[in-house]
């Protein structure tokens, strides 16, 4: 099932939380390519005090950009989606 984590629009946005359970994982994508210097960014969280860049196998922020279109992400984890400025409207989508 497809859910909307933040809304078509060109402001910068932040997403609720997003819990995935221990075994389960969510693709996150953007409904339209980010341009240059546009991102998604990926945090985990507690919901409180915890709110920090999520960071892949590779060792480099998780995030969306022009050159990476999709993630997935794997529980037990909860995140937060950081959607910077945007030159065209552009939802961020996940998939559970």
């Amino acid at each position: 099932m497809t859910t909307t984590a933040i809304s078509s629009q060109t402001a910068a946005a932040t997403s609720s939380d997003i819990t995935v359970p221990d075994g389960s994982s969510i693709q996150v994508w953007t409904d339209e390519v980010l341009a240059t210097g546009e991102s998604v960014n990926i945090h985990r969280t507690d919901g409180g005090s915890i709110d920090v860049p999520l960071v892949t196998d590779e060792h480099k922020p998780a995030r969306l950009d022009g050159s990476k279109t999709s993630i997935a992400i794997s529980g037990p984890i909860t995140v937060k989606l950081y959607k910077g400025v945007t030159e065209t409207a552009t939802a961020v989508l996940y998939d559970a």
